[in-house]
């Protein structure tokens, strides 16, 4: 309709392309709340599509936050990521980690402090743990409560209820990352003040299989940068 109505008024070609954008990020939008709502049916089912293979985890995560920091600096957030090791090998879903990281990230990013004068910092580092690798997700945004810490991993549970918070969300998100994290045979935690920041912590053990399973049509349809679209895509400009 929007297209419509500026071809009959033959609006500004900027015009038109501003409502294709609008038409584009709202589809984004519908595309990632119904993936997540298939998702959680999913798990309730006790069923879910998991395609593991021996992936060098630091390498998989490092790539998923350089592809993702283009878009995070440009919401003026400076993002920095460090690791212990080059090297460690875990059986895991790409996909999965990949979903993980930018759930993490895209939370950081909705979740910072806009007002304040410090600066926005989003802090990625690795740790290798010898038989597990911890993965840690820290910002300096507005903090959790205690009281909200202890359902935030549930589903339809939100940090900010009130009419008037800054970014919407359905509150299925960190739901999923926990149920991503236990198929993959890891766990997460998160430690929290507010007006502090947040910081999450993953934990996935090393192990190697000898028998990999086949890869997913998934990851040979959806790019990086796809990905990185549909879940930034609740964040406002």
């Amino acid at each position: 309709q929007l297209i419509k109505v500026s071809r009959e008024k033959i609006c500004e070609q900027q015009k038109l392309e501003r409502y294709i954008d609008v038409i584009r990020i709202n589809v984004l939008r519908l595309l990632r709340l119904v993936d997540n709502f298939i998702d959680i049916k999913k798990f309730d089912a006790g069923f879910y599509e998991f395609y593991p293979r021996n992936y060098n985890i630091v390498m998989l995560v490092e790539d998923t936050v350089l592809s993702a920091s283009e878009y995070i600096k440009k919401k003026g957030i400076e993002i920095v990521f460090d690791t212990d090791t080059e090297e460690k090998f875990v059986y895991c879903d790409k996909n999965m980690i990949q979903r993980i990281m930018l759930n993490l990230l895209s939370n950081s990013v909705k979740f910072r402090k806009e007002s304040s004068s410090e600066k926005s910092k989003i802090l990625v580092y690795i740790e290798d743990e010898v038989d597990q690798v911890k993965i840690c997700v820290k910002d300096n945004g507005i903090g959790i409560t205690k009281e909200r810490q202890n359902d935030i991993f549930e589903t339809f549970k939100q940090v900010d209820r009130s009419f008037t918070r800054n970014n919407e969300g359905t509150g299925i998100g960190l739901s999923l990352v926990k149920n991503l994290a236990k198929i993959n045979k890891g766990k997460i935690s998160l430690k929290s003040s507010v007006n502090e920041g947040t910081e999450f912590t993953l934990e996935f053990p090393v192990n190697i299989s000898l028998e990999e399973c086949c890869i997913s049509s998934l990851e040979e349809d959806i790019t990086i940068e796809e990905k990185i679209d549909i879940e930034f895509s609740d964040i406002y400009d």
